[in-house]
């Protein structure tokens, strides 16, 4: 199956309309992405205790939780706020994990 950008729009709106099955579709489609930023961020440190899979999932979580937040329009928009989303997640590991060894 073939998505196209107007799809995805179609799913950002629905989302914002607070309908949590179109955000799960739309979170969906973004996995792999997700999965390739975490894979590329993660250190070989931090890696042999985190597997970017599970920073994928705390990230879907943490964008589910917080779609309020999301005041994007646009599919650019929300690739923008998920992007941000990990980042927030990868800082939120790096202190767990990293830091917490050094003490």
């Amino acid at each position: 199956m073939t998505v196209t950008k107007c799809d995805i729009a179609t799913l950002v709106q629905d989302a914002k309309l607070g309908r949590t099955d179109q955000l799960g579709s739309l979170l969906s489609l973004y996995q792999n992405y997700l999965n390739i930023l975490a894979s590329s961020q993660l250190d070989r440190r931090v890696r042999q205790r985190v597997n970017p899979s599970d920073v994928v999932q705390e990230t879907m979580l943490a964008a589910h939780r917080d779609f309020a937040a999301f005041r994007g329009n646009s599919p650019a928009e929300f690739v923008s706020w998920l992007r941000q989303v990990l980042i927030n997640v990868l800082h939120g590991i790096i202190d767990r994990h990293v830091k917490a060894s050094k003490r």
